[in-house]
């Protein structure tokens, strides 16, 4: 007896840390994860679009070349999941949606569900503003029932990595029929009027050469890459450049003639039809009025007749007025696989790297001249998009080495 109490004693202190030891275990409640606003404030923005992995550069720039010819545009194709307008409205919530695109077949306009759970994890912001999420979803849902390129067609219908056109992108956004002016049948001063469309609030997009063609171009190019136009504008010293959004995260202006020489083709809608109200539709109300089927007269071709823009996040033409809500504009260096270019631009993730850069900030409008590498000045730029375009030795800037 005695033995067996002495045991026990010699135990018990191996027992008590074991339980001591052991964790308590307890229900664990799993909580519904928040619902991410539509846009901000100041309404649909370009830097709420942005292409980290997905080979879809047509799409985000068709989508960038929409808003940037209307806020209103886009804000009409999104309602709540009861069908009520978010036009105008500032931080606008809801965890399904209702989003209508045009089938590029037909021209029908349809609509579909779209559900914040299953937004991409990659692509633009994931848990962020997901407008743009939520078009794409109404886009890709056409595939369950259609076929068409840029989407790869089926019961779970997804981005097609090998084929694509902004000719497509623009028909499921705007239900216009689309056209393509081909580089090598234009004068570089008729490449130079069609870019400068854009200013009008129609939208407007060039794609580049393949990697074997595009040259070196100060900011650089990317190769078999879209890009929305913003407006062309000339400088005080007479140099002719066109203003673009990169759907990599970049607001960037390039000399006409890197533009001209490194395009295949430029790709707008065929009658140039304005959308909305055209540039001025980029004023965003807060107190908007909301109806319960609420969407404003589209397919309008009126023109512009104010030069009135978002105060967070804007941009405008040298000469015609809002070209588009830009991005917190800065001189930085791209994030891409290899090599350095010079851009303005938010913070940036490369397609295949999903890396990112933070940008410095500048002033949004300024018309102060930018300074180059050296801290000499060079003339101002008359368009007052924001940023500033620094001069770097054409040897520091290497081959491309991805696609889209």
């Amino acid at each position: 007896m005695q033995q067996s109490t002495l045991l026990f004693c010699c135990i018990l202190p191996f027992l008590l840390s074991y339980v001591a030891a052991k964790p308590i275990l307890q229900p664990r409640q799993l909580e519904r994860r928040g619902v991410a606003p539509l846009w901000n404030e100041s309404g649909p923005s370009v830097r709420d679009v942005k292409q980290v992995k997905t080979l879809n550069c047509w799409w985000a720039a068709s989508s960038l070349a929409v808003l940037m010819s209307s806020q209103k545009w886009v804000e009409d194709m999104v309602k709540y999941g009861n069908g009520s307008s978010m036009t105008g409205q500032s931080w606008p919530k809801d965890s399904t949606v209702q989003v209508t695109v045009w089938n590029p077949n037909s021209g029908s306009k349809e609509t579909f569900t779209a559900d914040q759970n299953y937004i991409s994890q990659t692509e633009d912001h994931p848990n962020g503003n997901w407008w743009h999420e939520a078009i794409g979803q109404g886009a890709k849902a056409m595939g369950k029932t259609d076929s068409f390129i840029g989407v790869i067609s089926g019961s779970n219908p997804d981005w097609d990595p090998k084929s694509g056109s902004a000719t497509i992108g623009l028909k499921i956004l705007t239900g216009f029929e689309t056209d393509s002016s081909y580089q090598q049948f234009l004068t570089i001063d008729e490449f130079f009027e069609l870019a400068k469309k854009a200013s009008t609030g129609t939208p407007v997009i060039f794609n580049t050469l393949s990697k074997e063609q595009v040259g070196i171009t100060i900011p650089q190019l990317g190769h078999s890459h879209d890009y929305a136009i913003y407006n062309g504008s000339i400088n005080p010293n007479g140099e002719r450049v066109i203003w673009a959004r990169n759907s990599w995260g970049s607001t960037d202006a390039f000399k006409l003639e890197d533009v001209y020489n490194n395009s295949y083709q430029i790709i707008h809608l065929r009658d140039w039809n304005v959308l909305g109200s055209g540039p001025t539709d980029m004023t965003h109300q807060d107190a908007p009025d909301v109806s319960t089927n609420g969407t404003t007269s589209t397919n309008s071709t009126s023109i512009p007749s104010s030069t009135q823009t978002n105060t967070d996040d804007t941009s405008t033409t040298a000469s015609t007025g809002s070209a588009g809500s830009v991005s917190d504009a800065a001189s930085t260096s791209s994030a891409m696989p290899t090599g350095e270019t010079t851009t303005t631009s938010d913070s940036i993730a490369s397609p295949s790297s999903g890396t990112s850069q933070a940008a410095g900030s500048a002033d949004v409008g300024t018309t102060s001249a930018p300074s180059t590498s050296d801290g000499a000045n060079i003339l101002p730029w008359t368009s007052t998009l924001p940023g500033s375009s620094w001069t770097l030795p054409a040897s520091i800037l290497t081959t491309y080495t991805f696609k889209n």
